[in-house]
């Protein structure tokens, strides 16, 4: 049995969840308090059976992983979810939660509270798209009706509206097939010492009626993100689930929600429950808040549809709970147009990426890109490329139902001619295997040069020299960057050079270099994208090195 928190704040869900509730409650999982660092969900054996996890699409080298372990901790309701990720320690209280598997490259362990949003996806081949659900054991419904599932859990991911790199849902099969049941609302978030961490909130839901004296039902928990490293921790975790029937029936929870004309997305609750008073209540809002008053108001951060319920105990400990599954909130006033690029600065040829920052809740969007191919789109969050230099200007129209808003950003763009990566390798005579260049590249100044020799070594100047530890094959480039541009026009080019085996002159007993061939290949690298230029081959005449015995 975990350890009971008496924080005053959630007295009432102390009651409601350890007391109260208690001798109508059937089924629940805590995880444990067993030393299980960095263990792994799948084939958790807990009292009630053994959990799985299940791959339900793609899922990359570096997907995310389901852990059971005391990582990420319940410490209360309201509280940072800090665990310990070197030992279990004296106060283990283990969570299910979603983490990062093993990257020795970075030095990343596995498990480490991180998920893999896939951000070194392109650039180091880390890619983390995942799409997995741990599976809870067969649960044993027989003689239950109106079943409420309930826990504690926190969700950070990908918190952009419609956003897809880390987010948890809740699903439930029936015994024949799974079905989504709840899309769980992002919590919030607090600061601990400097660090921020995911703050537990309550959740229930009232089963569907399948799950009615079912014998053969299951609870799934799923986790999925892409590689568009658009979320941000803390990933998602869970304790204490608890499945309850419905209490005695002398008391019955009801409720009326209205919506407030003076404040955009803000509901007043109020209870017409009946019972033996006093009565306590348990509201929860649908996206992770919670109140305890008998006619509270609440303001939603987004609109949509949300799963409102009221629990309420009357003086005889009777309980009862009722809910409105699909309570719709909107807004009532146009929206305010705002939005930004990944950013201002890029190079001809190369495609920006757009956000919409709009307030007021739009829900159509015409965007306008002069210059730009394409020209306009309807997306959210559309993308644009320009080919010739310069600056372009954006403008943004949203609609909602009650209204639109455009904003227009002038000169918002700036497009830079990219630099071209050009040199020759000269072979210095008076040292054996010592070679300079001569750069020929073009662009506007100030260039950055990276030179990379082929033999792991590197330079950082316009003309630098290098000698090799011996012959061989080398592939020896250079990157230019346009310093203005913030780093986004570069450009590659590459020259393999093949070099034989010295021999010895029987005549003199100087070394020679035999003939040698050059291949060069371009390799064009422009915002990203790679293109390998036409590969030439050019045969030269021998050419003699000599140096002393």
């Amino acid at each position: 049995m975990k350890k009971l928190y008496t924080l005053t704040t959630f007295l009432f869900l102390f009651i409601f969840c350890f007391k109260a509730h208690a001798q109508n409650i059937f089924w629940t999982e805590d995880f444990g308090t067993t030393c299980r660092f960095r263990g792994h969900a799948n084939n958790y054996a807990s009292p009630n059976g053994v959990w799985t996890v299940t791959s339900t699409g793609a899922n990359a080298a570096y997907a995310n992983e389901w852990y059971i372990n005391n990582r990420i901790q319940f410490n209360g309701l309201g509280n940072c979810a800090v665990g310990s990720d070197l030992a279990c320690g004296t106060n283990i209280n283990n969570s299910l939660h979603i983490g990062g598997v093993a990257n020795s490259f970075i030095g990343v362990p596995e498990d480490s509270a991180s998920y893999w949003t896939g951000y070194y996806c392109s650039s180091m081949n880390f890619c983390s798209t995942t799409n997995k659900r741990v599976e809870s054991p067969v649960i044993n419904c027989t003689g239950k009706s109106a079943i409420t599932l309930s826990f504690f859990y926190y969700e950070g991911g990908d918190t952009r509206p419609g956003g897809k790199n880390g987010d948890a849902t809740l699903w439930y099969y029936d015994g024949t097939s799974w079905s989504l049941i709840d899309s769980l609302a992002k919590t919030a978030n607090n600061k601990c010492s400097g660090t921020t961490y995911g703050v537990f909130t309550s959740h229930s839901i009232t089963l569907p009626p399948s799950a009615d004296n079912n014998p053969n039902i299951k609870l799934g928990f799923q986790w999925s993100n892409d590689d568009l490293s658009g979320g941000t921790d803390p990933s998602f975790a869970l304790d204490n689930i608890v499945l309850s029937v419905l209490g005695p029936s002398g008391c019955a929870s009801s409720f009326v929600v209205a919506k407030d004309s003076s404040q955009m997305l803000r509901y007043t609750a109020t209870s017409t429950s009946s019972g033996i008073a006093p009565l306590s209540y348990y509201w929860t809002w649908g996206d992770g808040s919670h109140d305890t008053a008998a006619a509270p108001a609440h303001t939603y951060a987004n609109q949509g549809y949300y799963n409102i319920c009221l629990t309420i105990i009357d003086s005889t400990g009777c309980i009862s709970i009722s809910c409105d599954s699909a309570y719709h909130v909107y807004t009532s006033v146009p929206p305010v147009t705002q939005f930004n690029a990944y950013d201002t600065s890029m190079c001809a040829g190369s495609c920006m990426n757009f956000v919409d920052l709009s307030a007021g809740f739009p829900t159509a969007w015409k965007w306008s890109f002069p210059g730009g191919n394409p020209s306009s789109s309807t997306l959210r969050y559309p993308y644009t490329c320009y080919s010739t230099p310069g600056y372009y200007s954006i403008t943004l129209i949203t609609y909602n139902a009650n209204g639109s808003d455009t904003l227009t950003k002038t000169n918002f763009i700036d497009v830079h001619v990219p630099p071209v990566a050009s040199f020759a390798i000269v072979p210095d005579t008076s040292q054996l295997l010592h070679y300079n260049v001569v750069n020929s590249s073009t662009g506007a100044p100030p260039l950055q040069y990276h030179w990379s020799w082929g033999d792991g070594t590197h330079d950082y100047t316009a003309n630098p020299s290098h000698t090799y530890a011996g012959p061989g094959l080398y592939n020896i480039c250079l990157t230019v960057t346009d310093d203005s541009s913030g780093g986004m026009c570069s450009n590659t080019y590459c020259i393999i050079r093949l070099m034989l085996h010295f021999r010895r002159n029987p005549l003199s007993g100087r070394r020679i270099l035999i003939p040698f061939a050059i291949f060069e290949a371009m390799l064009i690298i422009t915002s990203g994208k790679t293109e390998l230029g036409k590969l030439q081959r050019q045969e030269l005449m021998p050419q003699m090195q000599t140096s002393g015995i």
